[in-house]
């Protein structure tokens, strides 16, 4: 087993994690589907979520080719754990009872929420503006800093058409970033 291998061992299991949240938690929303109010926002979160493992997931593989040390090791493991964070942040915990309010729940977590997605992004920029010796203003980060910019936006705004039109920015800037540009240069 080479360095990758064991690393990329240890970052699969926050990643399968992850994905147990998101797949447990959507199996809870169908369950107590008669309790829930559903808020197309928290949807859309939700499957922008599912868009993000599955692009990091298939993206990953260029991370092969990194020398690791301690700094890298460090970087990688903030954007790993953000991504676990982010499925416990978006579903509700699921009383016995009562009404399952997801346009309340949205808002009571947007702080968090989207200051989790500002952390990603930070150091999903810091990491690979370190490797590829990126300066500050280079085209390769100018990308994060557009979804560090939304996501700062999403913390502080509490208005439900900003977080609409915020949610539909995302989808586009998302497609955009994993579908026709790479994360990488």
């Amino acid at each position: 087993m080479n360095l990758f291998e064991f690393v990329l061992t240890f970052f699969s299991i926050i990643f399968g994690l992850g994905i147990a949240e998101i797949l447990q938690n959507i199996g809870r929303l169908l369950k107590n589907s008669q309790r829930c109010n559903f808020y197309w926002v928290h949807f859309a979160w939700v499957l922008i979520i599912v868009f993000y493992y599955l692009g990091i997931w298939l993206l990953i593989f260029v991370l092969r080719e990194r020398s690791y040390s301690e700094l890298w090791f460090c970087l990688d493991f903030i954007w790993f754990a953000s991504m676990f964070l982010l499925p416990v942040m978006i579903f509700p915990d699921f009383p016995a009872e009562g009404v399952i309010d997801l346009r309340r729940h949205y808002f009571d977590t947007h702080r968090l929420f989207f200051g989790i997605w500002a952390v990603m992004f930070a150091f999903w920029a810091l990491d690979f503006g370190l490797q590829y010796k990126w300066n500050l203003l280079s085209k390769g980060l100018f990308k994060y800093y557009i979804f560090i910019a939304l996501s700062i936006a999403g913390a502080t705004v509490r208005n439900e058409r900003f977080h609409a039109v915020l949610t539909v920015l995302f989808i586009a800037g998302t497609v955009i970033f994993f579908v026709i540009l790479s994360p990488i240069e």
